[in-house]
C-alpha cells in the first residue's frame, strides 16, 4: 500500500470509528499526534498522557529498536509492515498485538499510523478480520452520506446505500457508471480543473458544490468530497468520495436570495427592526421615498422618521393592535431627511420565533401625497362651487344640519339668508360670460367679509347665495348682517372697463321663531321671503313672517 496524504480531520474521522487501536505519531520524533479510544482503552491512558508524548518515554514498545526497524523497513520498501508487536501497559501489563503500520502524509508531513489488534481479544485472526469488516461495512452502508469507490479513471466500483438512494439508479445500472455521466453538464467544466489537479498530484482531495443528475430526471445540489488513493508511485489508483445531499438548504438559500430580491426591488418603503424596535434592514424605496441611506437609520429606533403632526392617540391605537393582534394599519406624517413632511400609509407586523418570542417588526408603506392631493381635489369637486370656492349645495345642507342640531342642544336661534342678484342676466349678456363669472366671484368675497368665522357661505348655482348664521342671539344679529350686505353690494364692481353696481334681495327665516325645525324646511322660508323681497321692489331683505321686522 502507497502512502496516503489525509487531513487531520480525514484521519479523525476514520480512525475514531474503528474498533481497532490507533495511533497517529510524527515519523521525525516519533511524537504522537493522536489516539482513538481503542488504542487509551488498550493501553490504559489518557489521551492527554499519549498526544504529545513519545512511545519511549512512555516505554509503549516493549522492544523499543524494534519500531526503529520497522521505520527504516517501511522507507526503503515503501510500503506497510505487518508484525506482531509486544506492547506494554501504563499498568505494566505486556500484551501482544497484531500491528499495520505505515507512512501517511497529514497536512503534507509523514506521520507513522498504526493499527492495532489485541491478540488476546481475539478468537482468531480470521473471525476479527471478518468481524471488523462487518462493522466498517455497517457503518459504510448506514452512514447518512452517500459514499462511492471509483477507479482511476472515474468509474464506479462499489457505493452504499444513501449514495444509490440520492441518484435512483439500480444498482447494476450504478456500478460501471462515470461521475461525469450523472454529473450536471454545467457543473462538469467546474469539477474537471480540480479532478486534474488531482491526477496530476498537485493535490490529494478537492471539495465543492455541484449538482448531480438522478434516474428521474431530477437535479440534486450535493457538497462533494473526493479523495485519491494512491500506488507506491503515486499514481490514483482509486477515488473515494463521500456526497452530502444539501438540495433541501440549496433551496432555502434560493428562496431567501428571492425574498432578498423582492424585499430590495419591491416598491414599497419596507423597514425591518429587531425586537428592541432598532432598525436592521431597509430597502432601496425606502431610501427613495425618505432620502435616508442605510447608514443613517441602521441601529435607530424607527421614531427619527417622525414628524411630530401625528397624533399620540394613533401611536397609542397602533402599539395596542400590535400588542393584541401582531399586526396594524394607518396613516402616520413622517419627515423626509430634507425636512419635507409627507403622509404615508403603513403596514407593520410582528413576527416570532418558533418559541414564540418576538424578533421582529416588518413595515411596509407607501408616500400617499398624490393619493391626498386627489382625495382633496375629490372633496373640493363635491362639496365646494369651483367657481367661488364657496361650499356648494351639499356641504351647506350638512352644516345647517349641524347648526340646526347644535340650535336644539343649546336652546339658541339661527338665520338662513337665501339672496338672489338682481338683473344678473342682463349683465351676463351685456358683458359677456367671463365678466359675470368675475361678478359672481366679487360678490362672493363681499358676502365672505360680511359674516363671522363660524358662518357659512354657499353658492347654490347661478346668481344664488346663501348664508348660515349659527347661534344668533336674536333676529336683529341677521338685520345687522343683511344691512352689511346691501351696504358692501351698494360699491361699483370692477369688471374690466366696466363697474356696474350690483343690487341683491335677501329671504330670512329664523330657527325656530318661523316655527321650521329643520334645515330643509328653513331653506323653503328663506327662498320664499327672498321672492317678497324681489316683489317689493329688489335691494331690500324680507322675512319670512311679517313678525319678524318686516322687510326693507
Amino acid at each position: 500500500m502507497g502512502r496516503i496524504d489525509l487531513t487531520v480531520a480525514d484521519f479523525s474521522t476514520l480512525f475514531e470509528a474503528s474498533p481497532a487501536a490507533m495511533a497517529l505519531s510524527r515519523l521525525a520524533d516519533g511524537v504522537f499526534v493522536d489516539a482513538n479510544e481503542a488504542f487509551l482503552r488498550l493501553h490504559g491512558y489518557a489521551r492527554d498522557e499519549i498526544v504529545g508524548h513519545v512511545g519511549a518515554e512512555l516505554e509503549l514498545w516493549e522492544r523499543p529498536q524494534e519500531r526503529e526497524r520497522i521505520v527504516a523497513l517501511i522507507r526503503s520498501e515503501g510500503r506497510a509492515q505487518n508484525f506482531v508487536h509486544a506492547y506494554r501497559c501504563k499498568s505494566g501489563r505486556v500484551g501482544r498485538a497484531l500491528v499495520s503500520l505505515n507512512i501517511v502524509d497529514v497536512e503534507s508531513q509523514p506521520h507513522m499510523l498504526g493499527v492495532l489488534n489485541d491478540l488476546a481479544e481475539l478468537d482468531s485472526m480470521e473471525a476479527n478480520l471478518t468481524a471488523t469488516e462487518a462493522r466498517l461495512r455497517s457503518i459504510f452502508e448506514h452512514t447518512d452520506a452517500g459514499i462511492a469507490f471509483a477507479d482511476g479513471a472515474g468509474t464506479a466500483l462499489s457505493f452504499n446505500t444513501a449514495f444509490q438512494n440520492l441518484l435512483g439508479y439500480p444498482e447494476a445500472r450504478l456500478r460501471g457508471m462515470n461521475f461525469a455521466e450523472f454529473t450536471h453538464p454545467e457543473d462538469l467544466p467546474r469539477e474537471l480543473p480540480l479532478l486534474e489537479d488531482v491526477m496530476q498530484g498537485r493535490k490529494d482531495h478537492y471539495r465543492l458544490e455541484k449538482r448531480l443528475v438522478a434516474a428521474d430526471g431530477s437535479v440534486k445540489w450535493i457538497e462533494g468530497f473526493v479523495s485519491a488513493i494512491r500506488d507506491a508511485h503515486g499514481d490514483v489508483m482509486n477515488f473515494i468520495g463521500i456526497t452530502t445531499d444539501i438540495t433541501a438548504r440549496r433551496q432555502a438559500d434560493a428562496m431567501l436570495n428571492l425574498y432578498a430580491k423582492v424585499l430590495q426591488h419591491n416598491g414599497e418603503g419596507i423597514l425591518i427592526s429587531d425586537a428592541k424596535n432598532r432598525i436592521v434592514a431597509v430597502n432601496a424605496a425606502f431610501r427613495r421615498l425618505t432620502g435616508y441611506e442605510e447608514g443613517d437609520v441602521l441601529g435607530k429606533d424607527p421614531s427619527i422618521l417622525a414628524s411630530g403632526d401625528t397624533p399620540r392617540e394613533t401611536y397609542a391605537a397602533m402599539w395596542d393592535a400590535l400588542g393584541a393582534a401582531g399586526y396594524w394599519q394607518g396613516e402616520l406624517m413622517e419627515r423626509r431627511k430634507d425636512g419635507s413632511v409627507y403622509p404615508k400609509w403603513i403596514a407593520i407586523s410582528v413576527l416570532h420565533d418558533a418559541a414564540g418570542n418576538l424578533t421582529n417588526y416588518i413595515a411596509s408603506f407607501t408616500d400617499i401625497s398624490e393619493r391626498k392631493t386627489a382625495e382633496e381635489q375629490i372633496r373640493q369637486l363635491a362639496y365646494y362651487d369651483p367657481l367661488t370656492d364657496l361650499p356648494n349645495r351639499r356641504l351647506l345642507l350638512d352644516r345647517l344640519g349641524q347648526a340646526v342640531s347644535q340650535a336644539q342642544r343649546h336652546d339658541r336661534l339661527l338665520a338662513v339668508m337665501f339672496m338672489d342678484l338682481d338683473n344678473f342676466k342682463q349683465i351676463n349678456d351685456t358683458l359677456g360670460h367671463e365678466a359675470g363669472d368675475e361678478l359672481l366671484k366679487q360678490v362672493a368675497m363681499r358676502l365672505q367679509a360680511c359674516v363671522r368665522t363660524g358662518d357659512t357661505v354657499s353658492r347654490q348655482g347661478g346668481d344664488e347665495f346663501v348664508i348660515v348664521l349659527a347661534e344668533i342671539a336674536n333676529p336683529a344679529a341677521a338685520v345687522v348682517v343683511a344691512d352689511k350686505i346691501l351696504h358692501a353690494l351698494a360699491s361699483p364692481v370692477a369688471l374690466g372697463a366696466a363697474a356696474p353696481v350690483v343690487t341683491i334681495s335677501i329671504g330670512i327665516s329664523v330657527y325656530s321663531a318661523d316655527g321650521a325645525d329643520n334645515a330643509a324646511e328653513l331653506m323653503r322660508q328663506a327662498d320664499i321671503a327672498m321672492y317678497e323681497a324681489k316683489r317689493a321692489g329688489r335691494n331690500r331683505y324680507h322675512f319670512f313672517t311679517a313678525t319678524q321686522f318686516g322687510g326693507r
